[in-house]
């Protein structure tokens, strides 16, 4: 389509170790613990209204099961503050930033962003911007990335039913790397279709290889 504008985000899981906590990526064994959560909207930092999707969320009236797994803590069950950040998992995004070529912010803080499907037994999930305004070069140009990110991955659905869903905490904190490349690319044969080449193929291979888990 002529004048279509494309932007991709790019996740990859991190094989540090969980983000907040010491627990391992690996392992989904049911410890045999299980408990509910109602969730429900409070007002954000957007002038303090209410995020809309939250609203929603909140009007479908639905409890949340959680299954605890055995590479999970009370940091997922938010029974405990979150622990410093994985200093591997903060070291790789760091590194792909800069391969990327952008530029990494001097303080890494996180944000909060509401999020109350019962996917963070928060209510919330954490994440950082870590690099911004990079790039890298293809055969038809040089393609933008508007920022690269560590956050928390969300709880694994399990199944929904009669307004029950449930989560195991398998999934919960891992810290997933994401890129965003930026939406300006136009027309058929982009600049996109070069980010699959072999530039980029060599930056992901590094980084699976020192911290990479799967796309």
């Amino acid at each position: 389509m002529r004048g279509q504008k494309i932007g991709l985000e790019i996740h990859f899981q991190l094989n540090t170790g969980k983000l907040f906590c010491r627990c391992p990526v690996e392992g989904h064994q049911e410890t045999g613990t299980r408990f509910w959560r109602t969730l429900i909207p409070v007002q954000s930092e957007m002038g303090g209204k209410m995020d809309r999707a939250a609203i929603y969320e909140r009007n479908r009236s639905r409890v949340f099961e959680y299954i605890v797994t055995d590479n999970s803590c009370l940091v997922e069950m938010d029974e405990e503050p979150p622990h410093e950040v994985d200093r591997k998992a903060l070291l790789t995004a760091i590194a792909v930033s800069r391969a990327l070529h952008c530029d990494v912010l001097p303080v890494i803080s996180y944000m909060r962003k509401v999020v109350i499907d019962g996917s963070n037994t928060t209510g919330f999930q954490r994440t950082a911007v870590v690099g911004m305004d990079g790039y890298i070069e293809t055969s038809q140009g040089r393609v933008g990335i508007s920022t690269v990110c560590l956050e928390e991955d969300a709880a694994r659905k399990v199944k929904e039913e009669a307004g029950r869903v449930t989560y195991s905490l398998d999934r919960l904190g891992i810290p997933p790397h994401r890129n965003i490349n930026r939406a300006g690319h136009k027309g058929r044969g982009s600049r996109c279709g070069g980010c699959g080449e072999h530039r980029l193929h060599c930056i992901l291979h590094w980084f699976l290889r020192r911290g990479g888990r799967r796309p």
